[in-house]
């Protein structure tokens, strides 16, 4: 009976200090989690390209680019930072698509487009490819722009007045394109338009085992000419 007890009494300090050290060890775990995260977000915060969102707002299939340590990490962003800041200002090459706009003849077109002096394209945005890993997995190859404008004139002499709506997407890989801002400004006495769209792409990361979430912004320039 005394040894039973015993066996007893061994077993039960046992699971104790092992329920103890697993407890110990899980704490420790979290509060390593949350310095590096407090570390990962203080290095976005510091960018002027990331900016820090809870990891949930990624949507679901989100790649995530993986990071040895935080140190690696902060390499990688002031490298972006300073990609980003050398080709803010950098004409991107396009390609003229089909407007959404359907007519059924041609001169129905320059019926209503005569009439309400108004039209639309569509452009594709050919986006420079970058080695930096960050960029490399958020930015498509390409966004797709729809505009549409005011103008005067005709023919050769047709003028832009006024730039009336733009939107632009991505087909979703590796990250959908968000337009937040957009600007523009007229050239060649107003035949044609440079335009400057600013969005962001969502991203996650892995430092060291930790998840982060961020949305990575991005500038992109193109003109066009009537």
């Amino acid at each position: 009976m005394k040894k039973t007890v015993k066996v007893l009494l061994s077993t039960t300090l046992a699971l104790g200090i092992f329920s103890t050290s697993s407890s110990f060890v899980n704490a420790q775990s979290i509060t390593e989690e949350t310095t590096t995260l407090t570390e990962i977000n203080k290095v976005a915060q510091s960018s002027d390209s990331l900016t820090p969102i809870d990891v949930s707002e990624l949507p679901e299939g989100t790649e995530f680019v993986n990071f040895d340590t935080v140190e690696d990490f902060e390499k990688a962003v002031a490298e972006l930072d300073k990609e980003n800041k050398e080709n803010k200002d950098s004409i991107l090459q396009t390609e003229v698509l089909p407007s959404t706009n359907s007519y059924s003849s041609a001169s129905d077109r320059l019926f209503t487009t005569a009439a309400a002096k108004t039209g639309s394209a569509r452009v594709s945005v050919l986006t420079k490819i970058s080695l930096n890993p960050i960029k490399a997995a958020v930015q498509p190859t390409k966004i797709t722009v729809d505009f549409t404008y005011s103008y005067t004139g005709s023919g050769t002499s047709k003028k832009f007045s006024k730039i009336n709506k733009v939107s632009s997407y991505s087909l979703g890989f590796p990250s959908t394109w968000h337009q937040t801002t957009r600007t523009h400004s007229f050239y060649s006495s107003n035949k044609g338009v440079k335009m400057t769209l600013q969005g962001y792409h969502l991203l996650g990361v892995n430092i060291a085992g930790v998840p982060a979430g961020f949305r990575a912004s991005d500038t992109y320039n193109f003109s066009y000419k009537l």
